[in-house]
C-alpha cells in the first residue's frame, strides 16, 4: 500500500542520515561521504537507489592547495578592511558563520567584485567542514544553505572555472541537505526535480511528497506546486482538488506580491475555475492547518 501523501512525514528521514554521516570519516574528502551518507538515507527512506558521485571539483583536481588556492589568487576588490580580515580569518579557522558570510559577499558582490568561484569555495568549504553538524544547532541552516548554493554550481556550472555542469552532483548535495539537515528549499528543489524529471526520472509521488515537506515548513513554493499538483492529479498521485487548493490559499498567503506574483496569479485562476463552494471550503481549511489536516469537502 502506498503512503498517504498527506501522512508522509519526515521523522524517519534524519535519523537515518545521521547515522549514516557519523560513522563516516572526517576531514579531506568530508564531502564525499556527506553525499554517500545522503544517498544511504535516501535509499533506506524514500526507496531512491543510487550512487553518490564524486565531486567535479576535488582537491586532487586543483592541486596541492585545493581550488581555495586558486580563487585566492583573484584580487578581493580592493576590500581590506578589519571586518573583512577578522571574516577571513574567523573562515580559516572553521567558524561556520564567517565562511557563510564570506561566501554570501563573493557571491552577492557587497564590498567586492563579485566572484562566484571564490564564492563556490567558501560554500565548499562550510559544507566540507560541517557536512555532520548536529542538525539541530542553529548554525546548522548556515550549512544546509552550502549545500542547497553548491548545488546551483553545479546545475549551471561556473564559465571559465574548473566547476562544470553536473546535475548528479546537484541532486545529491540537495539529497543531504533535504535528508539530514531537513532544508525546505532542498526539499522544495527535490520535488520540483522530480516533478520536472530534471536529472532524475520523472515521478510525481515523490515530487509530491518532498513538496508536503516543504510545505509543512512554509515554503512559498513548494505549497504552490504541491497544491497544483493535488487539485489536478498527476500519474501516481490522486486529485484532492480540496487539499489542492488549500494549498494554493497557503502560498497566496505567505507569497511576496512583487517577487512571487505567480504563485498569487496561479492560485487565483484555480479558485475561478473551482467555483466559491469548493474555494469557501478551502480558505477554511487553510485556516484551520495543521490543527486539522484532513480537509475533506
Amino acid at each position: 500500500m502506498n503512503t498517504s501523501i498527506i501522512d508522509w512525514v519526515e521523522w524517519p528521514l534524519r535519523p537515518l542520515a545521521r547515522a549514516a554521516a557519523c560513522a563516516l570519516p572526517k576531514g579531506r574528502g568530508r564531502l564525499l561521504a556527506a553525499g554517500a551518507a545522503a544517498m544511504i538515507a535516501a535509499s533506506a527512506a524514500l526507496v531512491l537507489a543510487a550512487t553518490a558521485p564524486a565531486l567535479a571539483v576535488d582537491d586532487a583536481d586543483a592541486g596541492s592547495g585545493g581550488i581555495i588556492q586558486v580563487a585566492a589568487t583573484a584580487k578581493d576588490g580592493g576590500r581590506q578592511d578589519k571586518e573583512f580580515l577578522d571574516l577571513q580569518q574567523a573562515a580559516k579557522d572553521g567558524q561556520t558563520v564567517a565562511q557563510w558570510k564570506l561566501a554570501k559577499i563573493y557571491a552577492e558582490g557587497k564590498g567586492v567584485t563579485p566572484n562566484p568561484l571564490k564564492a563556490f569555495e567558501y560554500f565548499r568549504m562550510l559544507a566540507n567542514q560541517h557536512a555532520d553538524a548536529n542538525p539541530l544547532i542553529s548554525s546548522a541552516r548556515y550549512v544546509s544553505e552550502s549545500f542547497v548554493r553548491l548545488a546551483d554550481y553545479y546545475l549551471a556550472g561556473i564559465p571559465d572555472s574548473p566547476v562544470v555542469k553536473d546535475t548528479a552532483q546537484a541532486l545529491s548535495l540537495l539529497r543531504h541537505a533535504a535528508t539530514y539537515f531537513g532544508d525546505a528549499e532542498a526539499q522544495y528543489r527535490l520535488g520540483r526535480m522530480y516533478l520536472q524529471g530534471a536529472g532524475v526520472s520523472r515521478n510525481h509521488n515523490l515530487a509530491a511528497k518532498w513538496l508536503m515537506l516543504a510545505a509543512r515548513k512554509g515554503n512559498v513554493s513548494a505549497q504552490a506546486e504541491l497544491g497544483v499538483l493535488l487539485y489536478h492529479g498527476a500519474e501516481g498521485v490522486t486529485a484532492q482538488p480540496e487539499r489542492g487548493l488549500m494549498f494554493l490559499e497557503m502560498a497566496r498567503r505567505g507569497a511576496d506580491p512583487v517577487a512571487q506574483s505567480w504563485v498569487i496569479d496561479t492560485r487565483n485562476s484555480a479558485f475561478a475555475a473551482a467555483g466559491p463552494d469548493l474555494s469557501n471550503f478551502a480558505v477554511a481549511c487553510a485556516d484551520n492547518w495543521p490543527q486539522d489536516a484532513s480537509c475533506t469537502h
